[in-house]
């Protein structure tokens, strides 16, 4: 089923922010086609989902972050912030935390994988 977002801009313009405010309506989009990464073993639902809007050279792309809430003490919701840096930014925790990158224009997930080991 394709979906065409029209909210956001796909090609960024070189004096645009770095950072910026993803849209619900992409989130959608992400999480209705995201696959999670070998050896997860709890749905989506069950963690914190994080999304930022970043440009990336010269890109926009949503940056997701998911969370166990063991990890960070949130609730298993979506939280939307406007900065990378907002993001928990959790080094390790295996499949507890899942790193993603969807690009705007291609209007896919482009990676997707669960953090490494400490």
């Amino acid at each position: 089923m394709a979906f065409i977002l029209t909210a956001a801009v796909a090609q960024a313009d070189p004096g645009d922010t770095p950072f910026w405010m993803p849209d619900m309506a992409s989130v959608t989009k992400i999480e209705q086609t995201v696959i999670m990464p070998k050896g997860v073993q709890k749905p989506l639902e069950a963690y914190g989902r994080y999304y930022a809007g970043i440009t990336k050279n010269g890109r926009r792309m949503i940056r997701g972050e998911f969370v166990m809430p063991q990890m960070n003490d949130k609730f298993p919701r979506i939280y939307l912030t406007q900065n990378e840096d907002d993001l928990p930014a959790i080094e390790d925790g295996g499949c507890g935390v899942i790193n993603l990158y969807y690009d705007i224009e291609m209007q896919k997930i482009t990676a997707i994988a669960c953090n490494g080991e400490a």
